[in-house]
């Protein structure tokens, strides 16, 4: 079935997860795009061979280089998403159900499980993030460390992504580091 949506996903060095973010949304999205910021590692020659539109382009900052992926879409409908997240097959499940054409919705947000390591932070759970938008309607705002999609009529999924934004929690610290650096300037 066509569904008509585009995942956009921004990489740097990314190697370790392109494969399996590509391969998890191919299972809702008909067409996958990749934004680039100039990886040395195979990020790149992975996404290619998965099928996926590369584009290269210098960051942007993270809400910025989510919304240059736009223009880059087929679909209306997009599925931003980043390199180290999944959806969960409940949220694939659901999604292949959703109605996109006739929603009264602009968004929706999913409930996002978090882990460091292997291990589940279940104190940051739910940490809601609108994922799934209507570019011709809403999208990224450009400012701050972490772009958001600005709406403010979507819909909140009883679904999960899952979150694996660090590898351990030296990772979790150096990068608590930079954005506090980045933060004073």
């Amino acid at each position: 079935m066509q569904r008509n949506i585009t995942a956009t996903i921004i990489t740097l060095n990314e190697e370790k997860h392109i494969r399996e973010v590509i391969e998890n949304v191919q299972k809702v999205c008909d067409e996958v795009v990749v934004v680039d910021s100039f990886s040395s590692d195979r990020t790149v020659e992975i996404a290619k061979a998965l099928g996926a539109k590369v584009i290269e382009q210098k960051y942007l900052g993270d809400g910025g280089q989510k919304a240059y992926c736009e223009q880059y879409a087929g679909n209306r409908w997009i599925l931003s998403i980043d390199a180290d997240e999944r959806l969960t097959d409940e949220a694939i499940a659901y999604i292949k159900t959703m109605d996109l054409e006739n929603t009264v919705y602009d968004g929706f947000s999913f409930r996002r499980q978090s882990f460091i390591g292997k291990k589940y932070i279940r104190q940051w759970y739910p940490d809601r993030v609108v994922r799934l938008y209507n570019r011709e309607k809403c999208g990224y705002n450009t400012e701050g460390e972490h772009g958001r999609v600005q709406t403010e009529n979507y819909k909140d999924l009883d679904v999960d992504m899952l979150h694996y934004s660090f590898s351990d929690f030296g990772m979790l610290v150096r990068k608590a580091d930079r954005f506090a650096v980045n933060l004073a300037h």
